[in-house]
Order: structure tokens, then C-alpha cells, then sequence
């Protein structure tokens, strides 16, 4: 469950401070932002939870943190507002997929798409 809350924190630096914006803008970062976490479910798969529990994972990595900082930046600079960020993130939730068999990444994208659908996202960090 650890982890998930470090995956929950992570979207919510992807979507960073708000302000007016363009809504072109904040749809790309949506798409990267929604590519970040596929690439990270796609990580989980083949991971064991004695892999996830030695810090095995993706959401410690360098470059998950890196191209989180990025999205954080650009949502600043887009001036992308937490209605539009948490509306796109509803809508486009579903687009996350994790394969059969990653257990791992079909439970996490089940808790995103729940928190999505209860509105527990606050996109101003």
C-alpha cells in the first residue's frame, strides 16, 4: 500500500499548481502523465512482492522522479487548473491497462481508477 500512495503522490506532482490554461496544454501532459504510469505498471510485471518489498520497483526509480519533476513543471507553466487535471484524469483513466498476468499492475490500476471515480485526487499538491 506504500507504494501506492508514493504512485498517488507522484500523479499529483504530474499535475502540479494551478491557474487558467490551455486546454491543448494540459491534455499532452495528461498523455504523459498517463504514459508514465504505464510504464511504470508495465515495470510491476514479473515483479514479486518480495521484489516490490526490496525496493525493486518503479516508482523509486530515477527516472520516474525525473519525468515526474517535468510534468510538474509544464502543469505550472500550462497554468493547468485542478478541475481540468482531475476531469482528465476521470476521463481518461480507463486507458491504463495492466496485462493478466501482473497481478501487481491490475491491483494498482484498480485503486487509481477507484480514487478517480470517488474523487479522492487533488491536483494542487
Amino acid at each position: 500500500m506504500k507504494k501506492v500512495a508514493l504512485l498517488i503522490a507522484a500523479f499529483a506532482l504530474v499535475a502540479g499548481a494551478c491557474g487558467g490554461s490551455d486546454a491543448g496544454g494540459c491534455n499532452a501532459i495528461m498523455d504523459d502523465g498517463l504514459e508514465l504510469f504505464q510504464d511504470a505498471i508495465d515495470e510491476l510485471d514479473g515483479l514479486s512482492l518480495t521484489d516490490l518489498s526490496d525496493g525493486s520497483d518503479p516508482f523509486s526509480s530515477q527516472d520516474f522522479e525525473d519525468r515526474s519533476r517535468d510534468l510538474e513543471q509544464r502543469t505550472t507553466t500550462e497554468g493547468c487548473t485542478n478541475e481540468e487535471m482531475s476531469e482528465l484524469f476521470v476521463d481518461r483513466i480507463g486507458e491504463l491497462e495492466a496485462g493478466e498476468n501482473n497481478p501487481a499492475g491490475q491491483f494498482l490500476v484498480s485503486i487509481l481508477k477507484q480514487a478517480a471515480e470517488e474523487g479522492e485526487f487533488d491536483f494542487t499538491g
